[in-house]
């Protein structure tokens, strides 16, 4: 019968994302076993894979839970963020905020890049803050320069 070896790291690093313990990795669903040497083995290629697909899975949810703490912060401090009301993107500005429409907000993304948005009307009141409609800031244009018409020349 083959044994398909886990890692040490991956071993450690499942029971750090899960919380498990090694009996109950033995116990689990995975079917893991131990081999002579203290090693998790899986007894065929489904129940290793098994045991790297809940691996992916933890870590996947760790990074949601730490992307969703780091939103968390930043709308706490009153950092003006994207939100989906209704399925349509606008402007969270966080309760407590003194923005109100037509102000130029600088608005955090979560890849952590910033732009300049202006508010537009207020789309929602929520527990989370104000949503209002995004748009671009207007520009000043400056006046059109006097164009000078070119004397006609006949050729």
């Amino acid at each position: 019968m083959a044994w398909y070896k886990i890692s040490k790291e991956d071993i450690t690093e499942y029971k750090a994302l899960t919380g498990a313990t090694n009996d109950s990795l033995k116990n689990s669903p995975l079917w893991l076993s131990v081999d002579s040497d203290g090693d998790f083995v899986a007894t065929n290629r489904a129940r290793q894979a098994s045991f790297y697909r809940e691996l992916d899975e933890a870590r996947e949810a760790q990074a949601k839970k730490a992307s969703a703490e780091k939103l968390a912060a930043k709308r706490a401090a009153g950092v003006v963020t994207w939100t989906k009301y209704n399925g349509e993107w606008c402007l969270l500005v966080p309760t407590g905020s003194e923005a109100q429409k037509d102000d130029i907000v600088t608005v955090s993304k979560r890849d952590g890049s910033t732009q300049e948005k202006m508010l537009g009307a207020i789309v929602a009141e929520t527990q989370r803050g104000t949503c209002y409609i995004a748009r671009d800031p207007e520009v000043k244009k400056a006046a059109p320069a006097a164009v000078v018409a070119a004397p006609a020349t006949d050729t």
